[in-house]
């Protein structure tokens, strides 16, 4: 048993040390349990609390600084299994409480608190709130290093400068400076509403509640794919026709359109 190295389980009646090679871990959703100091084996890498945990992350006790990958649960919708006793992570996170060597953090639906400066470790670049998160976040509290974040319908503030970001979920009536954001090649917007500034560098848009009749943005040259509901094959006349060619895309419900080299217009 000593070389087992991922385990799903629903509570901490085993004693976890024993797996001294174990690298991932996955608790089931009703787990809500405390975590005490070397509870967590040292080899850990990956961590996913379930979506009910809700105890307090204590700085240099509860996280092994091995972890690179850590999920409070999921970060967009209510699970299946939810009622009203339920709970999902909404803790103060502090400042040492997350692995320096974190590279993927998801946080819980219902996580909605302030996220100081220093509380998310420098190595981080994947970052995704849940659907009610709407705290306001500064260049000062976002690793200058994030590649990829997530905010929800709920967040309505400004996306604070960041030089090395490359994909963002936002909803698109939050406001964009694609100055600001000068290497981003993929945004994904909620809602159906006129969408922000689309950025120049964008190759990839995914709008799921795109809407026909509203009066977009010229899109960007650079664009090569976009991804929108599923139409009857009717195309507004704002999709130019060199992205008109469907290509694999992830859901029944969406169309994905691309750019093909030598695509003559039909």
């Amino acid at each position: 048993m000593n070389d087992l190295a991922s385990l799903t389980t629903n509570t901490f009646n085993i004693d976890i040390n024993v797996y001294k090679s174990m690298t991932c871990l996955s608790m089931k959703e009703s787990f809500n349990s405390p975590i005490t100091k070397d509870m967590l084996p040292s080899s850990l890498l990956a961590l996913d609390l379930g979506g009910s945990f809700n105890q307090p992350i204590i700085p240099g006790v509860t996280l092994p600084d091995s972890i690179t990958k850590l999920s409070f649960g999921p970060v967009d919708k209510y699970p299946s299994w939810s009622s009203t006793n339920m709970t999902m992570f909404n803790q103060p996170l502090l400042v040492g409480s997350l692995p320096s060597s974190l590279i993927d953090l998801s946080l819980s639906y219902l996580f909605n608190q302030e996220v100081l400066p220093g509380v998310l470790p420098k190595s981080l670049i994947k970052l995704r709130f849940g659907g009610v998160f709407s705290r306001v976040l500064t260049a000062d509290s976002l690793p200058s290093d994030l590649r990829e974040l997530v905010v929800s319908r709920s967040y309505s503030h400004p996306i604070p400068p960041l030089p090395s970001l490359r994909s963002l979920t936002i909803s698109s009536d939050n406001q964009l400076d694609t100055t600001s954001l000068p290497l981003i090649d993929t945004l994904i917007l909620f809602e159906a509403g006129p969408p922000l500034p689309l950025p120049q560098s964008l190759t990839h848009l995914v709008m799921p509640y795109f809407g026909a009749s509203l009066n977009y943005p010229p899109l960007p040259e650079s664009l090569t794919k976009w991804e929108l509901p599923q139409t009857d094959g009717t195309f507004p006349s704002v999709i130019p026709p060199s992205l008109t060619r469907p290509c694999p895309s992830r859901g029944q419900d969406i169309l994905a359109l691309a750019r093909y080299p030598n695509l003559s217009p039909s």
